[in-house]
């Protein structure tokens, strides 16, 4: 077993209308989206292969 550290970015939409990216949700749908963001699991995979999987909430390792 190895650490590391894994830095998780994404965009939730656009701020501008353009032709790459949808528009972000409105404040009140981007509030609710934080109350639950944490209510879920981070997999990571490597080669296509699962290799962790965490609870966004307590951040420990939990099993598939």
């Amino acid at each position: 077993m190895k650490k590391g550290k894994v830095d998780v970015h994404y965009d939730l939409g656009a701020t501008v209308k353009n032709k790459e990216i949808p528009l972000a949700p409105s404040d009140q749908k981007l509030k609710n989206l934080q109350k639950v963001a944490r209510h879920g699991k981070l997999v990571i995979t490597r080669n296509n292969k699962e290799i962790g999987r965490y609870d966004l909430e307590t951040l420990e390792s939990v099993k598939k």
